[in-house]
């Protein structure tokens, strides 16, 4: 007899067989912390797809949250953090305290710190915290969306170029 987590990844995995390659890699983009950085190395390695399909669908799903991001995160994060809900208001305090504290480059170098910020692929940095930082900051939100794509698209090059190189060295 199938556990729950058992169960629900197995229905997961169905799900996901009948869609696209190009889906897997928006939706994984699109997912934070895993973002393109984690999304292309699937494509390519795993789903075997062409690079240049993998890096569209990569940064188009990255894209997918930086609007609502930035023009909704700083409004969600203030409603989450004075709500009644104890463990949602201390989740949202946190997110704001490490995207505060990461913020310094941003701040300094303003929308080149932000593409830079999103685009150096490193724990911690992508679309996600860039956008969200931006907001807290009240960034220009055109400007921040600008950057944002600036930004993804180099980390896409960075990681695409990355996974293309390793593979160059293990079939060698």
């Amino acid at each position: 007899m199938f556990e729950i987590g058992e169960f629900m990844t197995e229905a997961i995995n169905q799900f996901f067989s009948t869609l696209p390659h190009w889906l897997h890699v928006f939706c994984i983009s699109a997912i934070p912390v895993i973002e393109l950085r984690g999304a292309i190395p699937y494509g390519i390695l795993l789903l075997g797809m062409p690079v240049w399909t993998v890096l569209i669908f990569g940064i188009l799903g990255s894209m997918l949250p930086a609007p609502f991001i930035i023009y909704l995160g700083e409004y969600l994060l203030t409603k989450l953090e004075n709500s009644k809900r104890g463990k949602l208001a201390k989740f949202a305090q946190k997110i704001r305290a490490r995207s505060m504290k990461k913020s310094a480059q941003i701040e300094k170098y303003s929308y080149w710190g932000l593409i830079l910020f999103i685009g150096i692929p490193l724990p911690g940095t992508g679309v996600w915290t860039g956008c969200i930082i931006a907001a807290l900051l009240k960034l220009n939100p055109v400007k921040s969306m600008l950057c944002a794509l600036a930004g993804t698209t180099l980390a896409g090059i960075i990681v695409t170029a990355l996974v293309e190189g390793g593979v160059m060295l293990i079939a060698n």
